[in-house]
């Protein structure tokens, strides 16, 4: 398995419009970074095939957002209650200017999300990972950070939409997607709760099944 661990835009200001839009530059920087090493298989022995992304968090919904979207799914401005904005320029706009096609055959997700839950609608193979009682991203529907209290604040209404969770992505994608519900965890369960350290037994068994999920499905 060849694997390549990229970077992608995650800031924004204060508004649902520039935060939609943090989402649509990091897929399209993903979709770049897929173009670059597409464009050199031969040198890394990619089997331009065998393509699977991947990513925790704002990861995960980067992640499933690039194996979803299509262009033209999005509207090509939004603006907001706060005054905010954003154009989306096409999917493989900026980044770079590589013109290279690819296929999303899997897609590995960890507690991440979609804002519309309607571009869930290819038959991509789909694994996730989300705690039942995550508090940033919901497991199923709802406004992420909800620990920070925007659940109930009007303010966070404001800045955040509600999101589609794991549980809602697998009822939508139905036999195309396995969902390993992590009872009682909340976000980022790959570490010990209030410390910066691995559970070594949460992260090798979310590594077997990603393997798995990746043998099993790439002779599909």
């Amino acid at each position: 398995i060849v694997v390549a661990s990229i970077n992608y835009g995650m800031g924004f200001q204060v508004s649902q419009a520039k935060a939609l839009g943090a989402i649509h530059t990091a897929v399209q920087n993903m979709r770049g970074a897929l173009r670059f090493l597409l464009a050199k298989q031969m040198e890394y022995k990619i089997n331009p095939d065998l393509v699977y992304v991947g990513g925790a968090s704002a990861g995960g919904i980067t992640a499933l957002t690039t194996a979803f979207l299509e262009e033209g799914e999005y509207s090509d401005f939004v603006r907001d209650k706060l005054a905010g904005s954003h154009f989306f320029e096409c999917l493989d706009c900026g980044t770079n200017r590589i013109v290279q096609d690819f296929r999303v055959k899997g897609v590995v997700s960890l507690w991440g999300g979609v804002t519309d839950i309607t571009i869930v609608d290819n038959p991509v193979n789909t694994l996730l990972f989300h705690g039942d009682a995550d508090m940033t991203v919901p497991y199923e529907y709802g406004y992420p950070f909800e620990k920070l209290g925007f659940y109930n604040k009007s303010s966070g209404r404001l800045i955040f939409d509600q999101m589609y969770g794991s549980k809602k992505i697998k009822d939508t994608l139905g036999p195309y997607a396995t969902l390993f519900t992590l009872n009682g965890a909340d976000h980022s369960p790959q570490y010990k709760k209030g410390k910066n350290t691995l559970n070594m037994e949460m992260a090798s068994g979310i590594a077997s099944e990603i393997v798995s999920f990746i043998r099993k499905t790439n002779t599909q």
